[in-house]
């Protein structure tokens, strides 16, 4: 169900609410449904389990998560609207994102088309898979661009990798 990245530079209790919150938008878990416990999704993603903990916290805090003692965690009944309004405010950021692409002479068509590809995006394409078969079909959106690796950057080709140390030893030796 849940896909860590451990090189990320996203906290992983992080990971874990931006999983949860994707799999309840996607449908794959619906309002009502029990969630993992602490102990159990500690055990399955190898991880302390306070981190679960804070995860599972900040979700109650945001009303997603509907805590019940002695009976686990549960997905409350207006999790997919609270998500919705909360997905809502990121319009701020399409329209700052929007500004960006205009000052750097981006068509507004081509940002449009962008925009209707990710609508037309299967909501299962956003969601880890829930039997933690494979990975998500998109990286997660905000997620941090890993840095470029050497000879990566346009119009640098990457050394062969014996460039170096290729001749006889014997030229080495004298040279």
């Amino acid at each position: 169900m849940f896909r860590i990245d451990a090189l990320s530079r996203q906290p992983v209790y992080e990971q874990i609410i931006d999983q949860l919150e994707r799999l309840v938008l996607a449908g794959v878990i619906k309002p009502g449904e029990q969630i993992p416990s602490v102990r159990s999704l500690s055990v399955q993603l190898s991880i302390n389990p306070n981190t679960i903990q804070k995860a599972y916290a900040e979700l109650d805090r945001r009303g997603i998560l509907c805590s019940v003692p002695g009976r686990g965690c549960y997905i409350s009944e207006n999790a997919r609207a609270l998500l919705a309004e909360y997905r809502r405010r990121d319009l701020a950021q399409i329209e700052e994102l929007s500004r960006g692409l205009a000052l750097a002479g981006i068509e507004k068509g081509e940002a449009i088309a962008a925009v209707e590809r990710g609508y037309q995006a299967p909501p299962s394409a956003w969601a880890p898979a829930k039997d933690g078969a494979g990975a998500p079909a998109a990286a997660s959106p905000g997620a941090a661009p890993k840095p470029p690796g050497r000879g990566t950057a346009p119009g640098h080709e990457p050394e062969p990798e014996n460039k170096r140390g290729t001749e006889p030893l014997e030229r080495r030796e004298k040279g």
